[in-house]
């Protein structure tokens, strides 16, 4: 009921908003101040454009002799446009990018071009450039090629996501935005399994293969990347290229494009302000039952938390006759963090006892201690905890009321994110157009876990049995008959203290471009620029505690009736670990064994310079042409070279808990390139257009032995108006970034996450056989013997072994366009990819090597677990063994292939409302590879689990529906509903290939499989006044809550019992808006 409740008050918000919030056009409808004499049409448009700084693209074949009247005053675009146009037979249409289009009033206005289609949907350039129209007014950005040209027919696939669509889902940062695109794999990086940095990975090929680009200019290092530097304020589209272009933009393209095209030119006032929180509906689960039977308090009913907000300020000018422009921008949002037990579903992580679901086996390091003789007279196996009443004194461990490792986890992040931005640009003449703009980023987020233990490690605990802190029944439990004595006994300790383990990271980028670009007469356009970009990052460790200092302060001598460290004289800052009661250590011991700084501080910087140089042309301003076809040769050549550098400099307390160490390592590439676009035939029977393109890149890359190429051919047949068919092939070669090179140059140390299983070969009875064993280092005479991890926790050491190399990919992409003239308003597209990549660089986990290992015997993913002595898999920071490998490695094929869909519908009822739909869809039909050996090859399309993680997605599809008054209505307002779709998934082990393991009979059926998920998002807009717009919107419009699963079948890393980044997992989003214009 309560849940009801809820929904009835989102819903009724949602509603009463309709009355009150602005429709996708409204930004178009502020009056501009326009001053235009009577004439020509050509350059009455062109200085239009620059007055009202909006892109116009025309033909000046179309204008004829047609004049303009005069034009003065303030008015909106579109009654400008429409004065300018009066009599002449022209009509105008806005295309999703912005961009508006003059064609004939009779002919055919494609959907992409209506000015309501302002949502998620396809581009297609040559549609785009109705009756063949040439850019004008500001500089054009076209994704996919670095042609500027009225005859480009695009054959790579581009969708666009506007503003619009941004203010209907309410995003808070970029990441969300994108998250809905299909193409897109899903990640969140503020919420438990993110790494804080907002970057995109296309058809999961993994962030390192997809370039991120602001205006067509890179954004900064790869891996530096976060695109929260990029306000959703201040975005006005954003390009999606889902095929290759690594010959137009650099081999890093391989998986795809995401650029950002930014509102520049603005004038006047515009702020924006957004709050939003999750309604979570708290329902009984497997997860709750279990965390129930463990003694584990669980929330139940409706719970509102995780708060947003965000506001931002944009403030423009026009000089020197509007020639001039210089417009700053600001930015504050902050999020509220979340804790995972406020969620029924991921109070404690789950797994399997049987076929019962239970709260993972809970960490045996608690407050109350765990105590094992190792050594000495007492070495029976006892294992002893301290009384529960708080006396001095050993009570049998019975491994009951374990500690809960999500006890104090942060399942969302808290984060404060400031950006700026200044934005100047200046024509001195057509020829010379000077631009600079910069922005800025501080991200501050705060993660949270649990508190910091005591464990057994490659350093050796004892305690002295004269030890004052224990009592006589203590030292008599632990030592026996050397009880009192000076004995030392090797114990196995396990503590765990009180506060918990806080991370601080601290993300700052700094970035600026300058540059001039401009016309040389008709036919010459070009670009001069450079970037520079620094991410700069802080990350400090608190409350971790040093393995050497709980060492020197678990041995304690009585001097005169005080308690005193035995090491104190070599050792004066050494305080006595009292943790043989409950009561816990004094404030000062828990000061002197934390690491300083509570664990140090790690830094790091990125930087990239770029220079660029590029030059566009029509050659059919010469006469060069195809005798066949009426439209001249385009050409676009250029030059860039790019430096990027890393650094990291951990401090010494850093170094101690991690095993960090710095490191400093620079490359280098400079590339030369040329475009080529050849119309052969146009305007013949049967052959609208037929085009022919190619593009060559030659890279020179610092450490490379030979100058690498990439390249690319395609080309695009129009058989009549409404169909166009397209295919393209991309050749990239793509060296290690610096990112790679540097992450297996340094080394630091970690452990497994929570929930798994531990070492296959430990323990009386291993799950792994002898002779997949025997592979990994074991001995017969080990087998059987080996110590299990302790809590399951095996060490990871991050940084792999050996350099990776240069990788090859091939991409291809087919494709068409569909705009029936029998039903206006109306575009298809449809479009097949196939990614293939030899010789992959891949990120490989330790829990890969860990998994395959124990599933294939392979002997190189066995040589990564790296044995101690006894054959055990744990040890402390530094050590030379114990250990399992993470990291980069060049091993085997990469693949990707499906079908990505797109529609687009528009249209006016009547004069009293207008209608939109769109549909994006992925079809998902490959994504996997081999691992370099023979019968390795698999698929993970349509699995979760060991390879394929939190799951690839067969389909996945976005349908939203619009329905918003007429531009003509005095108020403007829409409402609008969004259907997110995704297929469903099955445990991998189901899938009969060795890789991924066997299926295990002992899981019940339910659990091997995730169902599809469904989610529909509502937003209401209207417009109060001229210058104030409301919205309401809420995601997840019915609470669904996430599918639940223990691990395994679910990867470990989830220890939230669901796929945060895959599922609207914190609940139903309400969000709440408004727009300020003057």
């Amino acid at each position: 009921m309560a849940g009801c409740r809820h929904l009835f008050t989102a819903v009724s918000l949602a509603a009463l908003a309709t009355m009150t919030i602005a429709s996708p056009a409204v930004a178009q409808q502020r009056p501009v101040r326009i001053a235009i004499k009577a004439q020509s049409l050509g350059q009455a448009l062109r200085m239009f454009g620059r007055q009202a700084h909006i892109q116009l693209a025309f033909d000046e074949a179309l204008l004829g002799t047609r004049t303009a009247p005069p034009l003065v005053g303030s008015m909106t675009v579109e009654t400008g446009l429409d004065r300018l146009l009066q009599g002449s037979g022209l009509a105008v249409a806005r295309t999703p990018q912005g961009v508006y289009v003059i064609s004939r009033a009779a002919g055919l206005v494609p959907a992409a071009l209506t000015a309501q289609s302002d949502t998620i949907g396809p581009v297609d350039a040559q549609a785009d450039r109705q009756d063949d129209p040439s850019p004008d007014g500001e500089d054009v950005v076209v994704t996919g090629s670095r042609i500027r040209s009225k005859n480009l027919v695009e054959t790579a696939p581009v969708t666009s996501v506007g503003q619009a669509e941004i203010k209907l889902q309410s995003a808070f940062s970029v990441q969300e935005v994108l998250n809905r695109v299909p193409a897109i794999k899903n990640s969140d990086t503020n919420l438990s399994n993110g790494n804080g940095r907002q970057q995109f990975d296309f058809h999961g090929l993994g962030t390192n293969r997809t370039l991120t680009l602001i205006d067509g200019q890179r954004i900064g290092v790869t891996e530096g990347i976060d695109a929260s530097v990029i306000p959703v304020g201040l975005i006005e589209r954003v390009d999606l290229l889902t095929g290759g272009a690594s010959a137009v933009y650099g081999s890093d393209a391989i998986g795809g494009v995401v650029n950002f095209i930014l509102r520049k030119d603005f004038e006047g006032l515009n702020a924006n302000i957004n709050y939003g929180f999750y309604n979570a509906d708290n329902r009984d689960n497997i997860a709750a039952q279990a965390a129930r039977n463990s003694g584990f308090a669980v929330p139940t009913g409706a719970r509102n938390d995780g708060g947003r907000f965000d506001a931002n300020i944009s403030i423009g000018h026009n000089f020197a006759g509007g020639r001039g422009n210089i417009a700053l921008f600001g930015a504050y949002s902050q999020v509220e963090p979340v804790l995972a037990t406020s969620r029924s579903f991921s109070v404690c992580p789950i797994t399997l006892s049987g076929q019962t679901v239970v709260c993972a086996s809970p960490s045996s390091a608690t407050p109350a201690g765990y105590f094992q003789a190792l050594s000495g007279p007492a070495q029976t196996g006892a294992i002893f905890t301290n009384a529960a009443d708080g006396a001095r004194a050993f009570a049998p461990y019975t491994g009951t009321n374990g500690y809960n490792y999500n006890d104090a986890f942060y399942f969302q992040r808290q984060n404060t994110r400031y950006n700026g931005a200044v934005f100047l640009n200046y024509e001195v003449s057509p020829a010379i157009q000077l631009y600079a703009n910069g922005l800025y980023l501080r991200s501050d987020a705060t993660s949270q876990s649990a508190p910091a233990t005591i464990q057994p490690g490659s350093v050796a605990y004892s305690i002295n049995c004269d030890n004052p802190l224990l009592s006589a029944q203590q030292a008599q439990s632990l030592c026996g008959t050397a009880a009192g004595t000076a004995t030392s006994v090797t114990t196995d300790v396990r503590y765990r203290f009180s506060a918990p383990q806080i991370t601080r990271s601290r993300n700052e980028i700094y970035r600026g471009v300058a540059g001039v670009r401009g016309d040389l007469g008709s036919a010459w356009h070009y670009d001069v620029g450079g970037v520079y970009s620094t991410t700069l990052y802080r990350q400090r460790q608190l409350n971790r505690v040093d393995p050497v200092k709980v060492a020197n302060a678990l041995q304690v001598v009585d001097v005169n009736g005080v308690a005193t460290c035995a090491a104190a004289a070599s050792n004066p800052g050494c305080v006595p670990l009292d943790i043989f009661t409950t009561a816990g250590p004094s404030a000062a011991a828990i000061d002197y064994v934390s690491y300083a700084e509570g664990g140090g501080l790690f830094r790091e910087r990125y930087e990239q310079w770029v220079g660029n140089a590029n030059i566009t042309g029509d050659l059919g301003e010469y006469g060069i042409r195809s005798p066949f076809s009426s439209k001249g040769v385009n050409v676009a050549l250029g030059t860039e070279y790019r430096r990027n550098t890393y650094r990291s400099n951990p401090d010494a307390a850093y170094t101690a808990a991690f095993g960090s160490t710095a490191n400093s390592l620079s490359n280098h590439a400079f590339d030369i390139y040329g475009e080529i676009n050849v119309p052969l035939v146009s305007d013949r029977p049967f052959v609208r257009d037929l085009s022919f393109g190619a593009a060559i890149r030659g890279s020179n890359y610092s450490g490379v032995d030979k100058m690498r190429s990439t390249y690319k051919i395609d080309g695009s047949w129009r058989p009549v108006e409404d169909l166009l068919l397209r295919a393209s092939y991309n050749k990239a070669t793509r060296a290690p970034s610096i990112y790679e090179l540097s992450s297996n140059a340094s080394v630091s140390y970690g452990t497994l996450d929570a929930n798994t299983l531990g070492d296959p070969c430990a323990g009386a009875t291993p799950s792994a056989s002898l002779a997949v064993c025997q592979r990994s280092g074991v001995t017969a005479a080990q087998y059987g013997t080996i110590p299990q991890c302790p809590d399951n926790l095996c060490t990871v050491r991050n940084g792999s072994q050996g350099l990776v190399t240069p990788e090859i990919a091939h991409t291809y992409t087919y494709g068409l366009v569909v705009t029936p003239h029998w039903l206006r308003g109306l575009s298809l597209t449809a479009d097949y990819y196939s990614i293939q990549i030899e010789n992959g660089i891949g990120y490989y986990r330790a829990i890969d090597f860990l998994q395959t290992c124990a599933n294939t015997g392979y002997d190189f993913f066995c040589g990564q677990l790296v044995r101690n002595a006894d054959g055990s898999l744990f040890s402390n920071t530094g050590s030379t063994s114990g250990y399992i490998n993470q990291g980069y490695s060049n091993l085997g094929k990469t693949n990707a292939r499906g079908f990505n869909f797109s529609a687009n519908y528009d249209r006016r009822l009547g004069g009293w409302a207008k209608l939109s739909t769109s549909y994006v869809a992925t079809l998902q039909t490959a994504k996997g590879g081999d691992l370099g050996l023979p019968d390795t090859d698999f698929n993970v399309v349509g699995l979760f689990g060991p390879y394929a993680g939190q799951g690839y997605r067969r389909y996945q599809h976005n349908v939203r529906v619009t329905l918003a008054s007429p531009d003509s209505a005095k108020t403007q307002g829409l409402v609008s509903l969004n259907w997110r779709h995704n297929s469903g998934l099955k445990n991998s082990r189901l899938d009969g290939n060795p890789i991924f393991g066997a299926d295990d009979a002992s899981v019940p059926d339910a659990y091997k499989y995730l169902p599809a998920y469904d989610l529909f998002d509502l937003s209401t807009s209207v417009t109060v006044s001229r210058s104030l717009t409301l919205r309401v919107v809420v995601n997840n419009i019915f609470n669904t809550n996430p599918p639940v699963r223990p691990s395994p079948p679910l990867e470990a890393a989830e220890r939230v019992n669901t796929s945060p980044s895959v599922y609207d997992a914190l609940g139903r989003s309400i969000n709440m808006g408004a727009t300020l214009n003057f």
